[in-house]
């Protein structure tokens, strides 16, 4: 380990532990799989963004390529991988809808910056499409499937993108023109070194190295955490089951 010094503020992100664990107080990552907790982001902030936020990240950069000024609806923006997507997609200067959950739902999706939120469940999601754009939305992504996730995708214009993590069941429909597709929200390398970084202004920035575009000019993204546990002391090695320890 050479990048990082001895009590420096990390955060890690690996879903590549053949054997599972998740009580540990001690683990051992891949370096290459860590990176630096920015300026004014708590420890809680970045465990979320190590999973949901990577999540929604290589959702809207790799899998939506959205651009700034276009139209972006995201589906469970009251969600914990949707209200980041939300602050996300305003980063990369589209103009977000967010189909949230109830008014509390609303209320979360519009503090994130949306630029209008909507309750799923009491206003169809083609009429508030239709508030943003008359001519179709240009992406859309999706955190959940079914009747109302494809209702969403028809509110896409033919030849605009929508895009789900892989898991979504059920599995969004197509529409003439628009066909869904599955991604990977599981962290590389490339994606999590190059992902979250502190600028000189002490804000959190976001940059992806696979599509070399960087958004560091807006203020940073805050990951609601609505519950956190206490630490507790695990288990010695010795005491756990023989299948539970690591080879």
């Amino acid at each position: 380990m050479t990048s990082r010094t001895i009590g420096e503020r990390v955060f890690a992100a690996s879903f590549l532990n053949p054997t599972g664990g998740f009580y540990a107080e001690y683990v051992c990552v891949d370096a290459d799989l860590v990176a630096p907790i920015p300026a004014g982001m708590s420890t809680s902030q970045a465990a979320v963004m190590g999973g949901v936020g990577m999540t929604a990240l290589r959702g809207l950069q790799d899998a939506l390529d959205v651009r700034s000024g276009e139209t972006l609806l995201i589906h469970g923006a009251s969600g914990a991988m949707g209200h980041l997507a939300v602050q996300l997609g305003k980063r990369l200067g589209a103009r977000v809808l967010a189909v949230a959950s109830g008014e509390d739902g609303i209320a979360l999706a519009a503090r994130a910056g949306a630029d209008l939120s909507i309750d799923g469940r009491a206003e169809q999601v083609a009429d508030g499409a239709r508030r943003v754009s008359a001519d179709g939305l240009d992406a859309a992504l999706l955190t959940a499937g079914g009747p109302e996730a494809d209702a969403t995708v028809a509110t896409v214009r033919p030849g605009g993108r929508a895009a789900y993590p892989t898991g979504v069941q059920p599995e969004p429909a197509s529409t003439p023109g628009v066909e869904p597709q599955a991604f990977n929200g599981e962290p590389t390398r490339s994606s999590l070194n190059g992902s979250w970084r502190s600028s000189a202004t002490g804000r959190s920035t976001c940059t992806s190295r696979t599509s070399s575009r960087s958004i560091r000019s807006q203020p940073h993204i805050t990951p609601c955490a609505i519950t956190t546990w206490a630490s507790w002391r695990s288990p010695s090695a010795e005491a756990l089951p023989a299948a539970a320890r690591a080879p």
